[in-house]
């Protein structure tokens, strides 16, 4: 063999175009295809010029409650996605497509579209809304009777029985004056009411009472604080309640709610809005 006339440039020149041309396609990420062509192996576009180029999913879905936020985001999520939990909006928000994090290898950096969304907005039990309508406002003596006899199954103490009680015996001196009040050693109030008649009836309020009512709606109940309020009139005894701390209780079950969203899903959670 003559070894003078053997280029071995030439040679591996000749092996790496078989070895390309062994497989002559190249697919783009976008959809797109490319073939290699025998002149220098120029990439031509060989694509369908009528194809539609894939999109990603998006849509802004609406739940009702934190089951059905995991079941979603569970089914859709991938290592991009995120919880946002808006306290003041009242939402919690499995953003699905959200910006690639830094422990993605050659993805950091680029934007999601943020097109695709779970939302979940937390509405108030219908226990909360009917007792949260009536506190800070002072009432009729029959009308507070009467929506105290009608919630007493929410009251967790004293026991339903004495708040059912003090609901009859409101009823009962409707119309009757009222004298006055008295602090009792327990710390309750003492209203005295007197007929035309100068017969006198007392009934005996507590100083506050608890309730036992989920805060937002299918969530588990919480215990919460109403302190006793009246005022009397010209036109009789007006009788009321005010929240104690309630605002504190809601925020840390809302707190509460975006957390067990993260753990059920795996996915991080942030306190605040996108």
């Amino acid at each position: 063999m003559d070894t003078k006339s053997f280029d071995m440039n030439e040679a591996l020149k000749t092996v790496m175009k078989g070895a390309t041309l062994a497989k002559p396609t190249v697919s783009a990420a976008d959809g797109r295809e490319y073939a290699l062509v025998p002149k220098d192996f120029e990439l031509k576009d060989i694509s369908d010029p009528h194809r539609v180029a894939p999109r990603p999913p998006e849509g802004v879905i609406k739940v009702d409650d934190r089951a059905s936020l995991v079941s979603y985001a569970k089914r859709h999520q991938n290592p991009t996605s995120m919880i946002f939990a808006d306290y003041n909006a009242g939402t919690i928000t499995a953003t699905l497509d959200w910006h690639p994090h830094n422990q993605i290898k050659g993805e950091y950096g680029k934007a999601g579209p943020r097109r695709h969304h779970c939302i979940l907005t937390l509405l108030p039990s219908e226990e909360f809304s009917r007792w949260d309508a009536m506190q800070g406002k002072l009432h009729r003596q029959a009308d507070f009777a009467l929506f105290l006899e009608e919630n007493a199954s929410d009251i967790w103490s004293p026991e339903p029985a004495i708040m059912l009680e003090l609901a009859r015996d409101l009823e009962g001196v409707t119309g009757q004056t009222f004298k006055s009040r008295t602090r009792l050693t327990d710390g309750s109030h003492g209203f005295r009411f007197e007929t035309e008649n100068k017969i006198v009836s007392e009934v005996q309020a507590p100083e506050e009472f608890r309730l036992s009512i989920p805060v937002y709606h299918g969530e588990e109940p919480e215990v919460l604080t109403a302190k006793f309020r009246w005022r009397p009139s010209a036109e009789g005894l007006f009788l009321g309640f005010v929240w104690h701390r309630v605002e504190y209780m809601r925020r840390a079950r809302f707190n509460q709610i975006a957390t067990q969203a993260a753990e059920d899903t795996g996915l991080p959670w942030i306190a605040g809005r996108a």
